[in-house]
């Protein structure tokens, strides 16, 4: 288990001098497991989040490294899926730049051969932390495939779905989509879902 908990954040002032490192409890404190990644918010808050075998685990500080949130999230405190025909799978995790808000994004999957033709669509679920309650969810759209020749038919070859980059102060979800080789697809939404 040390080996696992062996991260700290190295935090500098304004003229480069060493503060005291940051831990789960604050400064000084005990060490993170894996970091997947750090986020500065509007107000100057960190927000560091950790992967674990089975869970992922979120720390939100403030501008002085005071904890202010933390939450760990696994398979069982998923939202609930509409359709018990599909697995979900928890892909990302990104702040809100204003609010203390998570935004959760998740793959759902067919749990069964029959139906594995319906593919995988994606939705983002924000988590409010000072309720600890999921707010609606918001489908992603989906990303075009292309279309491919074989022999004398067309094929449509499917893409991935988006992955959610971060946040915007406009309240605005950035989305970033596999197009081809070497070529992504930029996808601005806002909180409403529109494009």
């Amino acid at each position: 288990l040390s080996g696992s908990l062996s991260r700290v954040v190295l935090r500098f002032d304004r003229r480069g001098t060493a503060m005291a490192p940051l831990g789960q409890e604050g400064p000084n404190g005990t060490p993170f497991p894996y970091i997947a990644a750090l986020h500065v918010t509007d107000d100057d808050q960190l927000v560091v989040v950790c992967r674990l075998s089975t869970a992922w685990q979120v720390f939100w500080f403030t501008r002085d490294g005071a904890l202010q949130h933390q939450v760990e999230i696994d398979q069982a405190h998923l939202p609930p899926s509409e359709d018990s025909g599909l697995a979900a799978s928890l892909v990302n995790i990104v702040p809100d730049m204003d609010a203390p808000v998570l935004y959760l994004l998740l793959y759902y999957y067919p749990r069964t051969a029959d139906t594995a033709g319906t593919g995988v669509t994606a939705k983002v679920f924000p988590l409010d932390l000072r309720t600890r309650q999921y707010g609606g969810a918001l489908e992603l759209p989906a990303n075009p495939g292309r279309k491919e020749k074989v022999g004398f038919t067309t094929q449509e070859i499917a893409r991935p779905p988006y992955d959610l980059l971060g946040t915007g102060s406009n309240g605005h979800l950035y989305l970033l989509g596999y197009t081809d080789s070497n070529l992504y697809n930029l996808v601005i939404l806002d909180l409403d879902g529109r494009v």
